[in-house]
């Protein structure tokens, strides 16, 4: 079996937020969106840090040392990486636990551009 491959989370994302509304579960379609998008940008995003050697915890504190080990580093693309990890998970968490106010397509099509660019940066490190 092959290990999973975590740029399937951006494009599993990606067909969620673009789907045509209907069925009943648009809104959750978008917010499952969002979150996958963080999801796949911050998997991505460690796996690169661990494998420059960066002290990543397998807890939720590496949600932290993530963004943290890419704005430490100098130069501009890495921190657009923090910068959209840091976004995408504010993102994500108003998805995953505020009702209100309703989420979009728009706003789940927005974010997935904000992690598909994040993630054209961590594939070229």
């Amino acid at each position: 079996m092959s290990p999973f491959d975590q740029h399937d989370f951006v494009e599993l994302a990606k067909s969620l937020a673009m789907s045509k509304p209907g069925g009943g579960w648009d809104e959750a379609k978008y917010r499952t969106a969002v979150g996958r998008a963080y999801f796949a940008t911050f998997l991505l995003a460690r796996t690169v840090a661990k494998r420059k050697g960066a002290p990543i915890s397998s807890d939720g504190n590496a949600h932290r040392e993530v963004p943290a080990y890419f704005e430490a580093r100098p130069d501009a693309a890495s921190k657009k990486v923090a910068h959209s990890l840091r976004t995408l998970k504010r993102a994500r968490t108003r998805c995953d636990y505020d009702d209100a106010p309703p989420v979009g397509a728009n706003a789940a099509r927005l974010q997935c551009v904000m992690a598909e660019t994040a993630i054209q940066i961590i594939d070229a490190l």
